[in-house]
């Protein structure tokens, strides 16, 4: 019982130390330039660069290009991410030429494309995919 009292009586007066500690705001920081940053209360207060990008996606044109079969050759095209997520899916004839808009993530650089057995891992350049069915050697 005895220790009992003396634990509370610890925790008590933890208690009224730690309350009593003076609390600075953690929103008064001051960055190399001297900035200081105010208390922001809202969305609208936020100040940011006017170069600042604020978009978290790219939409990326996706052009298929038609290989000449004199059969008919239908599969599925894919396209996914380099983390293997499905960002894209159609029913694709290989003689027909395919434009599409498919809208990912901006970080992403690479996609893999993939028509039955042909999986290719292609470049986003300016925005714009291309997927031939050719295979390279």
């Amino acid at each position: 019982m005895k220790n009992t009292k003396s634990i509370l009586g610890f925790l008590i007066i933890g208690a009224v130390g730690l309350s009593a500690c003076k609390k600075e705001s953690l929103l008064q920081l001051e960055t190399s330039n001297n900035e200081t940053f105010s208390d922001v209360s809202s969305f609208k207060d936020l100040k940011v660069q006017s170069n600042f990008n604020w978009k978290l996606t790219n939409e990326i044109t996706l052009d298929v290009i038609a290989f000449p079969a004199p059969v008919k050759i239908e599969n599925t095209l894919t396209v996914k991410t380099e983390s293997g997520e499905v960002v894209f899916k159609k029913l694709q004839q290989m003689n027909q030429p395919f434009t599409g808009k498919v809208l990912l993530p901006s970080k992403e650089t690479k996609l893999i494309i993939s028509f039955g057995s042909i999986s290719k891992t292609v470049d986003i350049i300016n925005n714009r995919v291309e997927f031939d069915y050719l295979i390279e050697n």
